[in-house]
């Protein structure tokens, strides 16, 4: 109960004269559960000395509410002029309270004196209400610039296009400290009819980076020009400014008008603008370096290759890269002349624009880069010999596919893909007959997904193979070749090794005949768990009128994971006939069992088990419990609303709150029906 005094309590009163900040901070915490009785302690904790006890009593003065009392006695610790300490605490504190504190600020701004009335303004900008708008407006003709100024950053912070003319209005008067912070305010709202005052600007040295910088977060196009101008004329300052605006510029501008602003620039790319950009290069600031690299690229130059690739780091990669893209067909032969000589970083990247550029002039190189020792290059070079589909990257191609790394012999294999031809179909059959596994799989795969027909006779002598592997992608490959294979897959159920089993079974999950039930039933007793599992799923989601018969006797198996598979095919089907068998499972010591037949009888529904469903609601496990809410929503058991609310309302575990909650809402939808 909040207590309405406005003494701290005797405790307070003890612990506030202990010099020990523990002893303070415990005090805060001790008046923040008095409410508004103990405003006046806390209200002096926020000018403590110590920081710590300070953040307690903000939280603490936050918690009690923006009321009218408590936000007019906050605004009453900004006029401390001794206290810094409480004045900041005091502004994040009215900050916290945010909208509900603005009316009480503005009716304090008039009769502040400025250093009150700039830390109010400073307040309103970093709350963002736009009811402050119109008083900030008033305040830009203050004779105090400070507060004046505040009042110009506040503006850009509420981002209110009312006050677009006062500001350009505040560019127009000859008061530099306003005037910049004008221009910054303009270019945060952004709008364009600042763009032809801000350029009227530019021959003002001290506002001339800060107008550059507006116009290209304003993102008007007027402002190319003035921008273009600066990088051809202006001091090597300007210039950063000027490049920096340009991509901006370029960033929100349509596709059509971007390739305006690079044909523009290109025009004023001569001799001196493009030395600039050179020594950029090399520069220390990263921001200077990427955005030379960033404009060069437009340039498509072929000339800077060599000097970009000598910016090389990681930071800057990925715009070197676009920048090499840019260059086309002119730059292939300076990007293959330079491409060993790199850190292999960049060589990943060459292989990269090689292929985005598609020269085929590229593809020796490309083969060179696919037998690199670094992993990341070969797979680059992978991709792009695929790109640029020429035959002549096969044999490289090929011996990627028995890579030490998977993730390059998965692109050696997309590669070949794009390479459909004779050539590749040829040593494709060779290959079949390699020892090495992983090329013989490979080639396997491709044939099937090239269709060959002449692969089938040594893809079926590939079943008795004594690797696994190759039994299993030989499989594979004939099922994607089509036709029957029945008697094949007749061989691979028997197969000693689990994974073709079940890469059998998962070949005939596809196939729409009625033997495939008849074919897959044995496979309930196979050795693998993982197997009878994804028979039993499959089976589920086929279902068929002897289906149910022939999975209920499997809820008992001794692998709970197999029973919580049976459990969801079960209730996919709605078998009437699995209520009782799957009520028996509800006293599992598996939790997840009993999550699973839960859920079943939910999707079933049956006499007697929405009683049975109740008592799972104050079962040991969240899981369990949030499915017994959501089986009784389904099963419109609306004896069950009580216990519900009772679980909305009281159980620890969020979800089974929300389920509950789902659950109640089903139930109203019965309700009504009923009315």
């Amino acid at each position: 109960m909040m207590q309405e005094s406005n003494e701290p309590s005797d405790v307070g009163l003890k612990r506030v004269g202990d010099r020990t900040v523990e002893q303070r901070v415990l005090a805060v915490a001790e008046w923040s559960r008095e409410g508004m009785g103990a405003f006046r302690s806390l209200f002096d904790a926020l000018g403590d000395s110590e920081w710590r006890v300070r953040k307690s009593a903000v939280d603490a003065v936050v918690a009690l509410g923006p009321r009218s009392d408590t936000v007019n006695g906050v605004i009453d610790g900004l006029r401390s002029a001794d206290n810094a300490a409480l004045r900041n605490s005091a502004a994040e504190v009215l900050v916290r309270f945010g909208a509900n504190a603005v009316l009480s600020l503005l009716s304090s701004l008039g009769s502040a004196d400025p250093d009150l009335q700039k830390f109010i303004v400073d307040i309103l900008g970093e709350i963002g209400d736009r009811r402050a708008t119109p008083a900030l407006m008033r305040l830009l003709s203050q004779h105090d610039e400070n507060v004046a100024m505040a009042a110009i950053e506040a503006l850009g912070k509420l981002r209110d296009l009312r006050a677009v003319d006062p500001l350009i209005a505040m560019v127009r008067q000859d008061r530099p400290l306003l005037q910049f912070s004008a221009v910054k305010a303009l270019q945060e709202l952004g709008d364009g009819r600042a763009v032809e005052p801000l350029i009227a600007c530019l021959g003002r040295k001290t506002l001339e980076r800060a107008v550059l910088e507006a116009l290209g977060r304003i993102g008007d196009l007027r402002a190319l020009n003035p921008l273009v101008q600066a990088l051809r004329m202006g001091s090597t300052k300007v210039r950063h400014t000027a490049v920096r605006a340009l991509i901006d510029l370029h960033h929100r501008m349509p596709p059509d008008t971007k390739t305006k602003i690079i044909c523009r620039i290109r025009e004023i790319y001569e001799k001196t603008v493009g030395q600039y950009l050179l020594e950029c290069l090399r520069s220390d600031e990263v921001p200077v370096k990427r955005n030379a690299i960033i404009v060069l690229g437009w340039m498509g130059d072929a000339q800077a290759i060599e000097a970009l690739a000598a910016a090389y780091d990681d930071v800057c990669k990925e715009e070197i890269v676009a920048a090499f893209v840019r260059t086309q067909r002119e730059g292939v032969p300076k990007l293959i002349e330079i491409v060993q000589q790199v850190p292999e970083g960049l060589r990943e990247g060459i292989a990269r624009a090689l292929g985005e550029i598609g020269d085929r002039k590229a593809v020796h190189a490309l083969g060179s880069l696919a037998a690199d020792p670094n992993g990341h290059v070969r797979q680059s070079a992978a991709v792009a010999l695929g790109q640029l589909g020429d035959q002549m990257g096969i044999r490289p191609l090929l011996h990627l596919l028995e890579d030490p790394y998977p993730n390059v012999q998965e692109a050696g294999y997309a590669a070949l893909t794009r390479l459909k031809g004779p050539a590749l179909v040829k040593r494709l059959l060779e290959l079949l007959e390699s020892p090495k596994v992983s090329l013989r799989c490979h080639a396997a795969t491709l044939l099937g997904v090239f269709k060959v027909g002449e692969a089938k006779g040594r893809l079926i002598l590939d079943l008795k193979d004594p690797n696994p592997a190759v039994r299993r992608t030989a499989l594979a490959a004939l099922d994607t070749l089509g036709g029957d294979v029945t008697d094949l897959v007749h061989v691979a159920l028997s197969d000693e090794d689990a994974a073709v089993r079940l890469e059998t079974v998962r070949i005939l999950a596809r196939r729409s005949d009625d033997a495939v039930q008849t074919l897959l039933c044995p496979l309930l007793r196979d050795p693998d768990m993982w197997i009878r599992a994804e028979v039993i799923r499959i089976l589920g989601e086929r279902g068929g009128p002897d289906v149910a018969q022939t999975l209920l006797p499997i809820l008992n198996d001794a692998v709970g994971m197999i029973q919580i598979t049976v459990c969801e095919a079960l209730g996919k089907l709605r078998v009437r006939e699995a209520t009782g068998p799957l009520i028996t499972l509800l006293d599992s010591a598996d939790h997840d069992v009993k999550q699973a037949a839960t859920v079943a009888l939910g999707e079933i529904g049956g006499a007697g088990v929405g009683e049975r469903l109740v008592l799972l609601l104050s079962d040991a496990h969240w899981g369990v419990r949030a499915a017994a809410a959501v089986a009784l929503g389904r099963v419109r058991t609306v004896s069950a609303a009580p216990s519900l609310r009772e679980v909305a309302q009281q159980d620890p575990d969020q979800l089974v709150r929300e389920s509950a909650n789902f659950a109640l809402d089903q139930l109203a939808v019965v309700w009504e029906q009923a009315s």
